[in-house]
């Protein structure tokens, strides 16, 4: 955390002692910043069986999608883990707002593919979103 804002992901980096590199954003071209530790981080092997996981994927329609923290959006019962910047929130008024992203996991292979959901918000507590389109998309560039 920096302040009163959760940083993640963020990445250990061997030449660099006590500190993590944070806000990196490959898509985008940006580097991250250098974030010192407050203390050590745990020695924690992955599990085994664990994978490497997306955090950022660019999909065939150009947009990119990020992987979300904290409560996320749930459609069908499945949440929409990754954000996409495609999303048409805060527009101005009269405009039609609505949320992007990938439901569920990608599917892995030679050519990864999503489920890329638009959604809006709804004023009905038992079905709060919305679907709009629902597609399944290629993935351009996955960073692991």
């Amino acid at each position: 955390m920096v302040g009163n804002m959760i940083q993640d992901p963020c990445f250990s980096v061997a030449s660099l002692k006590g500190a993590v590199v944070c806000g990196a954003d490959p898509a985008g071209g940006k580097a991250g910043f250098v974030m010192k530790l407050g203390k050590p981080l745990p020695s924690a092997a992955p599990g085994a069986g664990s994978k490497p996981w997306p955090w950022i994927m660019e999909l065939a329609d150009r947009t990119v999608c990020e992987k979300m923290t904290g409560t996320m959006a749930g459609i069908d019962g499945e949440a929409v883990g990754w954000g996409c910047n495609d999303s048409k929130v805060n527009a101005r008024p009269g405009a039609r707002q609505f949320y992007s992203g990938i439901l569920g996991d990608p599917k892995a292979g030679k050519i990864w593919k999503v489920e890329k959901v638009r959604f809006a918000s709804t004023r009905d507590p038992d079905h709060p979103f919305k679907v709009l389109s629902r597609d399944t998309v290629a993935a351009r560039t996955v960073w692991e």
